[in-house]
């Protein structure tokens, strides 16, 4: 989280209590392509809650800099949800993200939205001890996310990859052709 745009994550005026140093998407492709053995590796879910993280382009700079979705391996959801292949999901806001002033369970922040968001990924709607529930829909938890604090809304939120991808990856072989029958949405 921090200051952002469709390339560049940094923070805020000296002293600021913002993420306080600079990091361009070609640092996070170099990472991810570093972290693995196999060509095809990718992230399997991302929520960049910054300002203008959604690009409408792959790559920026006549091909140069990658796209946040492109640094992470984020395949276009069209392809991902006609082909046979390994399953992920980004969260990007192609608008001003607001930083203050949310409604939500927790109140205040898009800090405080964004723990709601992965508190709901990861537990379901119930996450009372023995009822967390970790196979509810990427899509479903950024809906009510957005009910929960619609103040997002004006980030223009967009999740891009495979919206029905849940927390566990126990169903990751059914995911790969494209059967979601075991996913709450």
């Amino acid at each position: 989280m921090g200051h952002g745009n469709g390339t560049e994550l940094a923070g805020g005026p000296p002293g600021s209590k913002f993420v306080n140093s600079y990091m361009p998407s070609t640092l996070i492709r170099e990472f991810v392509l570093a972290q693995n053995a196999w060509p095809n590796w990718l992230m399997r879910k991302v929520a960049l809650w910054a300002c203008y993280t959604d690009s409408f382009y792959e790559s920026t700079a006549e091909g140069t800099i990658p796209s946040w979705q492109k640094a992470f391996g984020i395949r276009n959801t069209h392809q991902q949800t006609t082909s046979m292949i390994t399953k992920n999901v980004g969260l990007f806001f192609s608008g001003e993200l607001p930083q203050g002033g949310y409604s939500g369970t927790l109140g205040g922040t898009s800090v405080e939205a964004a723990v709601d968001f992965d508190d709901l990924w990861v537990n379901g709607p119930n996450p009372v001890p023995g009822s967390c529930d970790p196979t509810y829909a990427f899509s479903w938890v950024l809906n009510v996310t957005e009910g929960l604090s619609p103040e997002i809304l004006k980030g223009k939120p967009l999740w891009i990859g495979f919206g029905y991808l849940p927390y566990s990856g126990v169903y990751d072989g059914e995911l790969i052709t494209n059967n979601v029958s075991h996913i709450k949405r």
